[in-house]
């Protein structure tokens, strides 16, 4: 007496699961579908705000010699450890500053079908900040799994304020 009311409604719901699937497209190792770009988890390597390189310079180092390289001419706040680069790659982001108080960061990193977009953010002081006026050159390095495809960088840019607001 019920159960066809339950079997309608177990061929209903088959039906309206079956037909929103779809076979994705697969690049590399990474399942992608049409609904956007996917997050790809990111960790910090190192930052500073000195480094003896002509910005702006967005970077993807996928090899120690590159980085080695690169190494050379940051100067750290605290000393990268060490990576292997048999699974890894990094980002690097450094920009011009005309004062210090500057900062920069990566927000998020995503993958879509042509590659990596990386966002970051120039942290800037407001006028009301005092600052000492020599240039500095803010950076930052992150380590993430290695992605073939093209890296595309997209810069934004915030103020910091340096006074309370009451």
């Amino acid at each position: 007496m019920y159960k066809t009311p339950r079997i309608f409604s177990l061929l209903l719901l088959s039906v309206a699961f079956l037909a929103g699937c779809r076979q994705p497209e697969r690049v590399g190792e990474v399942v992608l579908d049409d609904e956007g770009p996917l997050p790809v988890p990111f960790e910090i390597v190192a930052d500073g705000a000195s480094a003896r390189l002509t910005p702006p310079l967005e970077q993807a180092v996928v090899d120690a010699q590159g980085w080695d390289s690169l190494q050379a001419a940051l100067t750290f706040r605290r000393a990268p450890a060490p990576v292997d680069f048999s699974g890894a790659m990094l980002l690097v982001a450094v920009a011009q500053a005309p004062s210090s108080g500057h900062a920069l960061r990566f927000e998020s990193i995503e993958q879509d079908s042509a590659g990596l977009v990386a966002y970051y953010t120039l942290l800037a002081p407001d006028a009301d900040c005092i600052t000492d006026r020599r240039p500095q050159q803010p950076f930052q390095v992150v380590r993430l799994r290695a992605v073939e495809g093209d890296v595309r960088f997209e810069k934004r840019k915030e103020a910091l304020r340096c006074t309370f607001q009451w």
